[in-house]
């Protein structure tokens, strides 16, 4: 839906009873998100994901990513790279695992799914009264992507 000013908005229907929560409480809650995006993948299994836009490039290439760090510890732009060389090295001596999973979805050993990207708690409405999920929100970083980065993201 677009309005005068050319912004597209995103309109949900109101949900009662429907609550976020900021942080975990319990391991139910922790099972209660993780089921709900595992039902938000399951349900969208069968399409295609490379018909999605990817609203953020290169998101989860940590190929790139690793270019990208390694660019900016060269350039050292605010001169602090000296002060957190410990870091730096720790990153650096990961590099071999840096490639890992985007190596194996270009060999076609990890199949490209839609993938929401942000899967934090907060983005599942839950129902006040019983705790179970209702919804999964926040819909603006879904893209195709890998299922791992996911579950990766929610843990």
């Amino acid at each position: 839906m677009y309005w005068d000013g050319g912004e597209c908005w995103r309109v949900y229907t109101f949900i009662k009873g429907a609550v976020t929560l900021q942080t975990c409480e319990t391991g139910q809650q922790f099972q209660a998100s993780a089921s709900a995006f595992g039902h938000f993948q399951k349900l969208l299994a069968d399409f295609p994901a490379d018909t999605l836009y990817e609203s953020i490039p290169n998101f989860h290439n940590t190929k790139a990513r690793f270019l990208d760090f390694e660019e900016a510890v060269a350039r050292n732009a605010c001169g602090r790279a000296a002060s957190v060389a410990r870091e730096i090295a720790f990153v650096r001596g990961r590099r071999e695992f840096a490639s890992v999973l985007v190596d194996m979805q270009e060999r076609g050993e990890l199949p490209l799914r839609v993938t929401h990207n942000d899967t934090k708690l907060d983005n599942v409405l839950f129902d006040r009264e019983s705790g179970q999920p209702l919804a999964v929100v926040d819909l603006d970083t879904v893209m195709p992507g890998l299922s791992v980065n996911d579950f990766g993201d929610s843990i």
